[in-house]
Order: structure tokens, then sequence, then C-alpha cells
């Protein structure tokens, strides 16, 4: 895992195994400014199973307090060169500082990835002024599915 520790901090992690696959889970603060905002870090990591990959999740996020908006990419790429094809998708939610959801979960970077792929995804909300003088919390729900079962191959 590899993140700018001035820009965000990482306050939870988890990875937990279910019947069919495995969801990771990060929940990490961005750093209040009365300024322009651009920050970017990355996540990696790795299942262990039957169909076993390789993950790198990239977030870029960015604040401009003169015109209320806020917007942030995520780009999902699976570094493994695994046959399999996996399911997967992102979910990310915004919080206030005192756990409170400010902003829908929205799902993200879904779809079905084989080794190499990459999605992307963007949240924009021209809309949050109620969010730009907040420290915020940010969730990543990264859920990878059909690893468990017999393996799918790429045709």
């Amino acid at each position: 895992m590899a993140s700018n520790a001035k820009d965000f901090q990482i306050v939870f992690r988890d990875q937990k195994e279910n019947p069919d696959g495995h969801e990771v889970n990060y929940s990490f603060t961005v750093q209040r400014s009365d300024g322009a905002e651009m920050r970017s870090f990355s996540l990696d990591f790795d299942t262990t199973c039957a169909a076993p990959s390789s993950w790198s999740f990239g977030f870029f996020y960015e604040k401009v307090p003169e015109t209320g908006k806020i917007s942030c990419s995520v780009t999902l790429s699976r570094k493994d060169s695994g046959e399999n094809i996996l399911d997967v998708f992102a979910l990310v939610t915004f919080l206030d500082a005192d756990g409170q959801v400010v902003r829908c979960s929205e799902s993200i970077c879904s779809g079905r990835m084989a080794g190499g792929d990459v999605k992307e995804g963007t949240i924009n909300a021209n809309d949050a002024a109620d969010l730009i003088n907040q420290r915020l919390a940010v969730q990543i729900s990264i859920n990878i599915s059909n690893c468990h079962r017999s393996m799918i191959r790429v045709l």
C-alpha cells in the first residue's frame, strides 16, 4: 500500500473473503485546506485464492473553493496476467468529521476484468458547497467476485 501521508491519512484497512470473492475496504481522511487542493495516491493489494489477482486503486481528488466544485477520478487496475475474468465494482462514500454520510455511495469502476485491464471512473460534485469547508472522510469498498468459482477463461 502506498500513499502520501501528508495528503491523506489511512485510518482503516480491511480485506475479507466471502463465498464468491473478496471485499477490500479503505477509509481515509482528507486534510482540510482553505485553498485549492489537488491530491492523489494509490493503494495496492493482492488476493490469494483459487484465482489469485493483484490490484492497484488510484484516487485523484481536487477541490476548488472559488467555484464550489469537488471532483474525484478513480482508476482500478488489475496488475496480474491471470487468464481468469473477475467481476469488480468499487463504491466511494464521503463522510463528515462526525461520520455522517454527506454524499451517498456511488458505484464506480464496475464490470468484468481480465489480467491487465484498467477501469476508470469519475465523481463530480458541482453543488458540493457544504463539503468544501469540512474535513472529509472517504470510504472505499472494492468488491471482487467470481474468483472462488471454477475459473472462467478469456476467449
